[in-house]
């Protein structure tokens, strides 16, 4: 994305505005006024998010569970052992037209 012109001025704006709000360039810019430490970038979660990064480890070990058992399906099929339980296919089947 090319930045010029009107945008430019824009974005020029818009950091003087925080840094008005702010008092200093601070974090903004990059640059720490004299007497401020360094104390580096940390970051929060809240509980929705620290749920959800749970909810996605877990989708993620299921993988390695639904591959292997894949591979195993796979095996079946290819050397014709696979046996398909014909009460289970009807009890599905029943099941879907009701």
């Amino acid at each position: 994305m090319k930045i010029s012109g009107l945008q430019n001025q824009s974005l020029q704006n818009l950091y003087k505005q925080q840094v008005d709000r702010t008092g200093s360039a601070g974090a903004v810019g990059g640059r720490l006024e004299s007497g401020q430490r360094n104390e580096g970038d940390s970051v929060e979660l809240s509980a929705n998010a620290q749920l959800l990064h749970k909810v996605f480890q877990e989708i993620g070990r299921g993988d390695e569970a639904s591959s292997e058992k894949v591979a195993l399906l796979r095996q079946q099929v290819q050397n014709d052992t696979y046996e398909v339980s014909l009460q289970k296919l009807a009890t599905s089947l029943l099941s879907e037209l009701q």
